[in-house]
């Protein structure tokens, strides 16, 4: 893994395990301290660049929710997170029973669902349209070997790519 580190370097894996199976505050802070914090050894409240746009320090965002053992339930968590921001990374919490990233999936989903739902309405209104106009044109059509063939109206996501 290299991230912010001049060479590729290998960590041991880490896991730990509490009586009640579940996280712990204590539990929480020493995650980060022994893992998370490993793998950002230049981190800093302030942003440096080299001349080349790569990173030499800077500041670390940690975001998990906020259920048992996260860093809400008393106040030295509050005056840990606030040790944690000096320090340069930032703990960000989430609703508790989410997944981590659900905001933000949420906020970009917001867009895409939006978009797809504007390509079904465009490409179902042409092709009810198209085989409103079939059958139109088949009540003036005497040569029974012109008559459009009416098929059923479906949509498959192939349509939805036009």
């Amino acid at each position: 893994m290299k991230i912010w580190l001049p060479e590729v370097l290998e960590f041991l894996s880490y896991m730990t395990v509490t009586k009640s199976e579940s996280m712990t505050d204590t539990l929480f802070c020493e995650y980060i301290e022994t893992c998370i914090l490993r793998l950002f050894p230049n981190i800093s409240p302030e942003w440096k660049f080299d001349e080349e746009g790569e990173i030499i320090f800077g500041s670390v965002v940690i975001k998990t929710n906020a259920g048992p053992g996260r860093l809400c339930t008393n106040f030295s968590n509050v005056e840990f997170r606030e040790k944690t921001e000096r320090t340069g990374y930032h703990i960000i919490l989430s609703l508790p029973n989410d997944t981590s990233i659900s905001a933000e999936m949420d906020d970009l989903y917001r867009l895409y669902k939006a978009r797809c739902r504007e390509k079904t309405q465009q490409v179902s209104s042409k092709t009810f349209y198209d085989r409103m106009m079939k059958i139109r044109e088949n009540a003036y059509i005497t040569d029974p070997e012109k008559i459009h063939e009416i098929k059923l109206v479906t949509l498959n996501p192939s349509d939805l790519s036009k």
